[in-house]
């Protein structure tokens, strides 16, 4: 049995997931990694690459992830189960997750990232990101949480189910 594969989306969530020794450390370790390799080469090449996948590790992404029962961005995971309010703002480009104990996370249109170069594909493409994610998390609120308030459904598009 494979284990579930999660909904990854890139996010420029603003949080500083690298800590400053996290960063000076790689540098020195790229820095001094030539030297080992022609000083010690027996033994460097374990020790680089092992550095390598150390870094790859627990060097932290800028995603959004959204599994079957959470989301995470950056560093808050946010139950889909714990969600209290859900309010989408489409022309704004916003999304608001409220928790029951009054944390809140903010989805932003414009901290999707995207490879275009024009104004208007940018744009699109942003928008895009946006109501895919903003669809994905409205559905999982719906089923963990059906007491949950959604306002601004409508903004997506979306219709509500009648009866």
């Amino acid at each position: 049995m494979k284990p579930p594969k999660f909904a990854q989306f890139g996010y420029q969530h603003g949080t500083k997931l690298a800590p400053f020794w996290l960063k000076l450390a790689l540098a020195l370790f790229l820095l001094c990694a030539p030297m080992m390799l022609y000083y010690w080469r027996a033994f460097s090449a374990p020790v680089i690459i092992g550095g390598v996948v150390f870094f790859a590790m627990i060097w932290p992404k800028e995603r959004l992830c959204i599994s079957p029962r959470y989301l995470v961005c950056g560093k808050t995971v946010l139950y889909f189960r714990n969600v209290q309010a859900l309010e989408i703002h489409g022309s704004d480009g916003r999304l608001k997750l409220t928790a029951l104990n009054g944390e809140q996370i903010v989805l932003e249109r414009d901290k999707f990232p995207t490879n275009a170069r024009k104004k208007d594909k940018i744009a699109a493409n942003k928008q895009a990101k946006f109501s895919k994610v903003a669809k994905k998390i409205l559905d999982k609120v719906k089923a963990h949480a059906p007491t949950a308030q959604v306002k601004g459904e409508q903004s997506l598009g979306v219709q509500k189910n009648a009866g």
